[in-house]
């Protein structure tokens, strides 16, 4: 049982990796028809990670965690985050013929959506994984700084976890200093959205 259960964590990273890595190098590239369906598929993937890992990674089996070799049981929560960076950008170099808005998708709103179905599956404690807590507020950072306008468009419960994370962040400073210049554009781009 504990063999065929490592065997499908693998296949499972590997077909996270391979989505990942697929996504990387071809989603410039693609027209704004072809992204809209990667964009779907990925979030279906990320839908049926999360509905299949819930509760699987825990604040109690993250605690017994006891050194970085060990955190990389958790390389598929990377992928994932890293599934979504890649998706940002197609807002960042775009050689489609028409823009991917035209099949209504919208890459930030995609994100944040997907950044919601994966946070659940990050604890505080796993935070303290170096190269997950990277991958995460590298993401976040970024959305912060060239989407603040979809953080008002969160639902509470995705909001408050946003903050508490933030707050976490700031609270470490390796990661605080990494957060400060996407939580200085947030914080001015939300003043000048209030003045209007």
């Amino acid at each position: 049982m504990r063999e065929k259960l490592m065997w499908t964590s693998v296949v499972v990273y590997l077909l996270l990796k391979f989505v990942t890595d697929w996504v990387d190098g071809q989603i410039i590239y693609l027209e704004a028809q072809e992204t809209a369906a990667v964009v779907d598929f990925s979030m279906r993937l990320l839908q049926l990670y999360s509905s299949n890992n819930i509760g699987k990674i825990s604040v109690s089996l993250s605690n017994s965690l006891r050194s970085e070799a060990d955190a990389e049981k958790y390389k598929d929560l990377r992928a994932l985050l890293q599934l979504l960076s890649n998706l940002c950008s197609k807002d960042l170099v775009d050689f489609a013929s028409e823009p991917i808005e035209t099949y209504g998708t919208n890459i930030s709103q995609v994100v944040y959506t997907g950044l919601h179905i994966v946070t659940p599956l990050i604890t505080m404690d796993l935070l303290k994984y170096p190269k997950l807590c990277h991958s995460y507020f590298s993401l976040l950072s970024h959305m912060l700084e060239v989407y603040p306008e979809i953080i008002a468009q969160l639902n509470v419960e995705a909001c408050n976890h946003i903050l508490r994370t933030l707050d976490f962040g700031l609270h470490h400073q390796a990661i605080g200093l990494h957060l400060l210049g996407g939580l200085y554009t947030f914080g001015k781009r939300i003043s000048l959205h209030a003045d209007h």
